[in-house]
C-alpha cells in the first residue's frame, strides 16, 4: 500500500506524469484494497 500511496502522490503532484502507473496499480496489484485505492485515486473519486 505504501508503494501506492506514493505513486498516487507523485501522479497529483507531477501534472498526471505518474498516471499510467497508478492505472497499472488499478488493473495489475494483487491486493484488492490496493485496486480499491489506485482506482479512487486516479478516478478523483472520494469513496475509497
Amino acid at each position: 500500500m505504501a508503494d501506492a500511496q506514493r505513486i498516487a502522490k507523485l501522479a497529483m503532484t507531477q501534472d498526471g506524469k505518474y498516471l499510467d502507473d497508478l492505472w497499472a496499480l488499478v488493473e495489475y496489484a494483487l491486493d484488492e484494497n490496493v485496486r480499491r485505492f489506485a482506482y479512487a485515486q486516479a478516478t478523483g473519486s472520494t469513496a475509497v
